[in-house]
């Protein structure tokens, strides 16, 4: 599987991100600039292929050192770097180094470019990749906004270029089939006056450009372009989107992700594949999936209550997809259907996710432990350590608390009384001498959460670290580095302790005796070495457990603590 990361977030950038859900660092986002490689090198170590979106746009411009430093000297660096790193590169060229060459100029034709520093050292940069990487695809083309922003367009300046979501489609179609080489992007020639009235029909022309030095003709010859498309498409093309996945993560973790895998490792081998689901989670899926599509933020938004397999539907007792992601997914498999010969969608409990398998001491799938990069490892390690600055040891907490159909009052019956909370993680710090890291998870709705501890870190500021993982783009590998940089974590009771059984990390966890049974299957033993650093505290029913005293769990935990 490959796996992808885009550099920008600009007009192309995000257009690449909204299609493909790829990951992406930016200047915006991450504080990542450009120019200086080590802002940004040691993160491009998680990814197979780099898709350089970063430019200094501003074609006109006179500023001379900025074109040199972000269009020439900072794609030198990343060639460098990704031939050093053994990484595909991907580089977003430009038409307008074509500017003075011939008509209908090919990929093999020598460029001339525009009168502009723009032009020169897009066209210098281009020259760097095609001599010095190892592995490349450069595209040369245009993408315009869209709905055509302007109340006037030129009807003198006359290319292939089109919108952003077009050029972005046939981009992702060379990256997934995995192009090699030069490619001119465009489609149809038109003005851009012409290009304009398909999206604003009252638009005007207007004949006067800039200045001297704009191109007034662009007209490539993408022929290249529509051949290998063309054959790509003629090969019979299969797709399977798994997904969407609404419910709860446990269940995501033990069940529907093992199913999936073994589905698409033996049933849809020959498909391209893509999952739907939350932000943050592409992560579980990186082993089997090529393409994961996290849906919006607003759509996350709409969902108030996962259960099992799916959001649970109101007044009644089952669990499934909601008409808004049923929308979405449909969505997606019209944007695809011109892609592909066969499209599949594989939604949970297509295979029943019922007692028969959460009871399995071996259900059905393929269950594989997760791992991160040595560089999340220690970007996290070193984050800690600016924190705390001492050389305590760390304990994660994910202190679990959940209020279903949102009433808060009512108080959910594994949860653990918030003051017991306090005290006892007041103990680990002056008793125990331990720093804590609060993994902060939004309570949202019916949605579970974890608590926050904010008057107890105003009392140890320096003591207690928060992170918040919850919808970054990065939510779960966030978790994992986490677990990977403290002595063991804590969870309260809840089913998304198994995430340090996949990562096979100590853990101590608060369960009722109702549910501890289901952490002890051998598939979840397998992947913990027989729970040997696992201890599972189970001796409060649902109806007892809130106020369980403080003295228990903290001997309790200072026993398991003292053996690791």
């Amino acid at each position: 599987m490959r796996n992808r990361l885009i550099l920008g977030d600009g007009l192309l950038g995000s257009e690449l991100i909204k299609q493909t859900g790829w990951d992406y660092i930016s200047r915006k986002k991450d504080g990542i600039d450009f120019t200086i490689p080590n802002t940004y090198k040691s993160i491009l170590s998680d990814y197979n292929e780099i898709i350089n979106c970063v430019a200094h746009t501003a074609t006109y411009d006179d500023n001379r050192n900025t074109h040199w430093n972000v269009n020439f000297d900072g794609v030198v660096n990343l060639v460098d770097i990704c031939n050093e790193l053994n990484k595909k590169l991907i580089h977003v060229s430009t038409d307008y180094i074509y500017a003075y060459s011939k008509i209908g100029v090919t990929e093999n034709d020598v460029p001339v470019h525009c009168r502009s520093w723009y032009g020169y050292t897009k066209l210098l940069a281009d020259g760097y990749v095609q001599l010095k990487s190892n592995d490349f695809l450069l595209l040369r083309g245009t993408h315009k906004i869209t709905p055509f922003p302007y109340e006037k367009a030129w009807v003198n300046q006359i290319g292939n270029c089109d919108y952003v979501d077009v050029i972005a489609k046939k981009i992702i179609r060379l990256i997934e089939n995995n192009a090699t080489g030069i490619y001119n992007i465009g489609t149809d020639v038109k003005t851009i006056y012409q290009l304009a009235k398909k999206t604003r029909g009252e638009v005007r022309p207007m004949y006067e450009l800039p200045n001297e030095s704009t191109p007034t003709n662009l007209i490539m010859d993408v022929s290249k372009l529509e051949n290998f498309l063309m054959e790509k498409r003629t090969m019979n093309k299969k797709l399977v989107i798994f997904g969407p996945w609404c419910g709860e993560f446990s269940y995501e973790l033990s069940w529907w992700i093992p199913e999936i895998r073994k589905k698409r490792l033996e049933e849809y081998k020959d498909y391209d594949a893509i999952h739907i689901g939350f932000i943050g989670r592409g992560i579980l899926y990186r082993d089997f999936i090529d393409q994961y599509m996290p849906y919006t933020k607003e759509i996350e938004d709409t969902l108030k209550y996962p259960a099992t397999y799916g959001e649970h539907i109101p007044n009644t007792p089952r669990d499934g997809i909601t008409p808004t992601l049923e929308e979405y997914t449909n969505s997606i498999v019209e944007l695809m259907n011109s892609e592909y010969d066969e499209i599949v969608v594989y939604q949970p409990n297509t295979h029943p996710i019922n007692q028969s398998r959460t009871l399995a001491e071996n259900p059905y799938g393929i269950y594989k432990s997760y791992d991160i990069s040595k560089v999340r490892v220690d970007d996290m390690a070193m984050r800690m350590e600016l924190f705390f600055g001492d050389n305590r040891e760390r304990v994660a907490i994910v202190a679990r608390t959940r209020y279903r159909d949102q009433k808060t009052p009512n108080v959910n019956n594994e949860d653990w009384n918030p003051d017991r909370w306090e005290k006892f993680v007041e103990r680990l710090i002056t008793e125990m001498d331990l720093n804590i890291v609060v993994i902060e998870i939004e309570r949202k709705y019916s949605r579970g959460g974890s608590l926050k501890f904010d008057l107890l870190w105003d009392k140890y500021p320096n003591r207690i670290m928060k992170i918040n993982v919850d919808n970054v783009d990065y939510s779960v590998r966030e978790q994992i580095a986490i677990l990977k940089n403290t002595k063991c974590s804590i969870y309260g009771s809840t089913g998304a302790v198994v995430l340090p059984f996949f990562v096979n990390t100590p853990v101590f966890t608060q369960q009722c005796v109702n549910n501890a049974p289901r952490l002890k299957f051998e598939w979840q033993r397998k992947l913990t070495n027989n729970h040997k650093n696992v201890f599972i505290f189970d001796k409060y029913d649902k109806s007892n457990i809130y106020n369980s005293p403080v003295e228990e769990m903290f001997n309790k935990f200072k026993e398991y603590y003292g053996k690791l």
